[in-house]
């Protein structure tokens, strides 16, 4: 009679607990207002935002020349808006004045899915775990205030890669869960990698400013700036894009 390998009994055993078990991981910027703004420098509104904490599927690696694809690859985890029901989630100007923050919280579970209401449905994170060819996820948290690749669209997409942000932490990397799971702390102070928009108000390390377009002051005391996808045209090019069209279309009714 053959012998079921070592290994997959103590996997076997570790997915069974696993099941029963749940891994918390709250996210977000802070638990007191900073500076948050926008491509030009003005301040973020929360009402115009969403930030989502996610990752992308496997083999995408999301930049600014395939940002119109990140919607499709793109699986949630969690999401804080303006207007969060969610306990666990707020997005809101500080009582105080002094700026914006961001928190929120939810759960990985046994299956390696979100907990949250507000999670793709069916989409797994970190799905398969040692000892087999393991597939992990890379979490990001994507500021944005449409989806859509517009004219107006800014966002800003950040994460932690090696752990070089200003506050050490690990990299923010969906474990896999098991019996003796800790919870995980995803906080912006220990990001260190913006793929688009800037962090930190990009000092310290280029890699704190991503991809994306700005225009107006530099708002090097800013946590977040969102990046504007694309910039949109001057009025003058505007103005000398519709005179030329004026000759063509007398043309085309001659």
């Amino acid at each position: 009679m053959s012998q079921i390998p070592s290994f997959l009994v103590v996997w076997s055993l570790m997915a069974a607990t696993a099941s029963a078990q749940l891994v918390n991981i709250a996210w977000g910027s802070n638990t007191e207002g900073q500076k948050m703004v926008i491509h030009n420098g003005s301040d973020l509104n929360p009402a115009d935002f969403t930030v989502e904490l996610g990752a992308f599927q496997p083999g995408f690696n999301p930049t600014l020349a395939n940002a119109a694809d990140w919607e499709a690859n793109w699986k949630t985890f969690d999401a804080i808006l303006n207007d969060d029901t969610d306990p666990s989630d707020d997005f809101k100007y500080d009582t105080g004045g002094s700026g914006v923050f961001f928190v929120g919280a939810a759960g990985l579970d046994g299956n390696q899915e979100s907990n949250s209401e507000d999670a793709t449905a069916g989409e797994k994170f970190s799905p398969k775990p040692p000892p087999f060819p393991a597939v992990t996820d890379q979490a990001f948290v994507w500021v944005y205030n449409k989806t859509a690749v517009e004219a107006d669209t800014e966002w800003a997409l950040y994460t932690n890669l090696a752990g070089n942000g200003p506050v050490s932490g690990d990299p923010w990397i969906f474990p896999y869960v098991y019996a003796l799971s800790q919870p995980e702390l995803w906080y912006l102070s220990t990001a260190d990698t913006a793929i688009l928009g800037t962090i930190h108000g990009g000092l310290g390390s280029p890699d704190y400013t991503g991809e994306g377009y700005t225009s107006g002051p530099a708002a090097n005391d800013s946590v977040i700036r969102t990046h504007r996808l694309f910039p949109m045209p001057e009025p003058g090019t505007w103005m000398l894009f519709l005179l030329g069209a004026v000759p063509l279309l007398h043309r085309q009714r001659s």
